[in-house]
């Protein structure tokens, strides 16, 4: 019988987190009536097609690291937990509090300016205009194009 590898491990670590997501999205995003046409795609689109390509790529690896013909043993990576390792979390975990506070569109400059930095981008000029472009892209696709309801924030009062 083969071991399953840390890869498998992770992969369905994640598959299981998509979807208990996927079943959490009925009670934490207002889904409009099946009759009703007012808007293109309602506010649980994204979440639900994000969660779902989420769960898919994680199978995906499982099965990848299952089915594959397996090598040397694998060892597992050892010494003390870097803080590079914990910035892109502690990231998502500052976005998701900046989203529900401030709404999609800061959240997401500022997001995108510590990802870029963990990343390595020191460029200031760019990290700026990427910082910059993303949340004007995502409101001009996605809030006026496809009609996607962006999430404003508590504070936030509709001024984005």
């Amino acid at each position: 019988m083969k071991r399953f590898h840390r890869e498998t491990w992770v992969g369905l670590a994640v598959f299981v987190f998509s979807l208990a997501g996927l079943a959490l999205i009925p009670s934490q995003v207002l889904i409009r009536k099946v009759g009703e046409r007012t808007i293109p795609f309602p506010p649980s689109a994204f979440p639900f097609l994000a969660l779902s390509l989420l769960a898919l790529m994680a199978a995906l690896m499982a099965a990848q690291k299952w089915i594959s013909p397996s090598s040397a043993p694998e060892r597992l990576p050892s010494g003390p937990l870097r803080i590079r390792a914990m910035a892109p979390v502690a990231t998502f975990a500052l976005y998701i509090f900046l989203v529900e506070w401030f709404g999609m569109l800061p959240a997401t400059l500022v997001a995108v300016a510590l990802f870029a930095f963990q990343l390595g981008m020191r460029e200031w000029r760019t990290l700026a205009l990427l910082a910059l472009l993303t949340p004007l892209f995502i409101r001009v696709f996605f809030g006026h194009f496809l009609g996607v309801v962006l999430p404003e924030g508590r504070l936030s009062s509709g001024v984005f």
